[in-house]
């Protein structure tokens, strides 16, 4: 039986997430303010330091979702009968799931915050979603590793 207390600062953590990512498709990633976040989810300010220790752990709780998503997303990818096919396939959804969301592609791809690096956990994702490229790549015979430098 799920602990009830848990789940439920599992929800808000998920709310604090959703409107740092509306709030940063408003003013872009950098300029998510925890003052705003915490009004637009009815807390004071301080009381995000009870699920985020940093504006930092906020960025990486971010990367970590971003990261999950694009791993979710190329999921959906049909792998078909031709490597260089699936190749295509592939990278036209990473590059689908990029212009749908440029403060997400930003966070994930861009350096626009100084001094912000992924945990251990949260860039584990993003090589988790880094190698479904470059395995597909193998397959359709790109194995230079200046061509998967490329990607």
């Amino acid at each position: 039986m799920p602990n009830p207390v848990a789940q439920r600062r599992e929800n808000r953590i998920a709310e604090i997430i959703t409107c740092a990512w509306r709030l940063a498709a408003e003013h872009g990633i950098a300029g998510v303010s925890l003052h705003a976040l915490a009004r637009e989810v009815g807390i004071r300010q301080p009381s995000l330091y009870g699920y985020f220790d940093s504006k930092f752990a906020l960025y990486d709780a971010m990367f970590a979702e971003g990261n999950q998503a694009l791993l979710d997303h190329l999921a959906n990818v049909t792998p078909g009968d031709d490597p260089a096919d699936e190749l295509r396939s592939i990278l036209r959804a990473w590059a689908a799931f990029c212009v749908a969301d440029p403060p997400r592609y930003e966070l994930l791809f861009q350096r626009h915050l100084p001094g912000f690096e992924p945990s251990p956990e949260a860039y584990a994702l993003a090589q988790r979603a880094l190698d479904v490229a470059v395995q597909a790549m193998h397959r359709a015979g790109v194995t230079e590793s200046a061509d998967v430098d490329c990607l």
